[in-house]
């Protein structure tokens, strides 16, 4: 099942839910997070950017007066949010893997920037957390065109079922 425009549900975690449009939070808010993820979201016409995380509290309120997005100080409140549908993970490589696991284990939805993690091991985990919660789990790339305009191609964009 794949979440539609327009369409009455959604699928998460193995049950339907009903939705507008799929609900993304992006998780960090350095480079990635402020230039690329917010602004290809919003190019996105099936996904809502909901939300944005930053540790940082002078971050929180450009993201506040840039976005007019909800805030969340801790990755955790993400996670706690029953609104958040897919989570794009724009943090440290290192933490990729964990952050996946934990988004898939609340009932997310996961893109991570790239690279996805830093081992077979780690990939494996976060492809078991997927499958077991039947959530798709999914590298963002970004890539330039012939033109030079920036894309994304996120396959869980349209939030398949792993």
């Amino acid at each position: 099942a794949r979440y539609q425009p327009g369409a009455a549900s959604f699928p998460r975690g193995g049950e339907q839910i009903a939705v507008d449009k799929p609900k993304v939070a992006v998780v960090g808010y350095g480079y990635a997070g402020r230039c690329f993820h917010p602004y290809l979201v919003g190019l996105a016409s099936q996904l809502e950017l909901y939300g944005v995380v930053s540790s940082r509290p002078e971050a929180r309120a450009q993201i506040q007066s840039q976005l007019g997005v909800k805030v969340f100080a801790r990755f955790e409140e993400v996670l706690a949010d029953p609104a958040v549908d897919l989570v794009v993970l724009a943090t440290p490589n290192d933490l990729h893997a964990a952050q996946a696991i934990q988004a898939l284990e609340a009932g997310k939805h996961v893109v991570t920037d790239k690279p996805m993690c830093l081992s077979t091991a780690e990939a494996d985990a976060m492809i078991g957390a997927s499958r077991a919660r039947a959530l798709s789990n999914a590298p963002g790339a970004r890539s330039r065109s012939a033109a030079g305009h920036a894309h994304h191609d996120w396959p869980a964009c349209s939030c398949r079922r792993a």
